[in-house]
């Protein structure tokens, strides 16, 4: 679960690749691969953000290879499964930092 790659839809539909930290009750703590390194080494960094569950989907190698997005077509991540794109926590995602889909 923590280390995921994710696609969160940010304000205004904007699709971003993310890692996971943390999950909550209802939401599902992501950050970017820079800060995810901080903060698995401990060192500080700024706070994951906050998004709904429901605007936390899984990666597929097509959509992590920057095609248009279908948000219908996207399944819902959860901290249970693991897409076969998925690297294990702690490794770096092939994405930059801050990008989007």
């Amino acid at each position: 679960m923590r280390g995921d790659t994710v696609i969160v839809r940010a304000y205004g539909g904007k699709a971003l690749l993310r890692r996971v930290w943390d999950v909550g009750e209802r939401v599902v703590y992501v950050t970017n691969d820079e800060e995810f390194d901080k903060l698995a080494a401990g060192r500080p960094a700024i706070e994951p953000i906050g998004f709904p569950k429901e605007d936390v989907f899984r990666v597929s190698e097509t959509q992590s290879r920057g095609r248009n997005l279908d948000w219908s077509q996207l399944e819902m991540w959860s901290p249970t499964e693991r897409s076969p794109s998925q690297k294990p926590a702690g490794r770096k995602v092939d994405a930059p930092t801050g990008s989007t889909i």
